[in-house]
């Protein structure tokens, strides 16, 4: 099994506010095989309250049926979800994955993107997944694309709750910038 990590399809935004400031990534790609697991890094440089983790992707069937999960740097499960559309019920639909936590504490974690079937097998990454022995088969023509979104508030204790972006998302921003400018017509 092996996670295929998405470059250049995480954004990092940061909400302002006065005093403090809440935290928002979102993650957008495709997953083309039923058995594709994608794994997205980040670190919380603060604890951080209110967390919500959230597909939108799911369109009432235009794509996809996605599953979400939640993991520690050590590869330790946190949550999982394949269809839970409360958590923003504005964006999501019926098919949508979400979770909602009390609190995460500053450190690295990962989230992991996969389709409807293919669950975490146990509390450890390393314990694999429902598909991973299965010959990959590609997903329905148009019904790749899937969104996730974490949003999190700064704790009330007071701590800022600023996220600190990892190394591939920093790199994806960084080759995001050298096409752009190469893009550009001479002035």
């Amino acid at each position: 099994m092996k996670p295929m990590l998405c470059p250049l399809t995480a954004a990092l935004l940061l909400g302002s506010a006065p005093t403090a400031q809440a935290v928002t990534f979102h993650f957008t790609g495709d997953l083309f095989e039923h058995n594709e697991i994608i794994s997205l890094p980040f670190t919380l440089d603060d604890e951080v309250s209110d967390v919500r983790l959230w597909t939108d992707s799911f369109l009432d069937g235009v794509h996809f049926d996605p599953i979400a999960a939640l993991w520690n740097d050590d590869g330790s499960l946190i949550d999982w979800n394949d269809d839970n559309p409360s958590i923003h019920p504005a964006t999501q639909t019926f098919g949508d994955a979400g979770l909602l936590l009390t609190s995460l504490a500053a450190g690295d974690y990962f989230l992991t993107v996969t389709a409807e079937g293919n669950s975490p097998l146990g509390n450890l990454f390393t314990d694999g997944f429902l598909l991973d022995t299965d010959i990959p088969t590609a997903l329905d023509a148009g019904s790749t694309a899937w969104s996730l979104w974490l949003t999190a508030a700064p704790p009330v204790s007071g701590g800022a709750g600023v996220p600190e972006p990892s190394l591939p998302a920093l790199l994806a921003i960084g080759a995001l910038a050298a096409y752009t400018l190469r893009r550009r017509p001479p002035r």
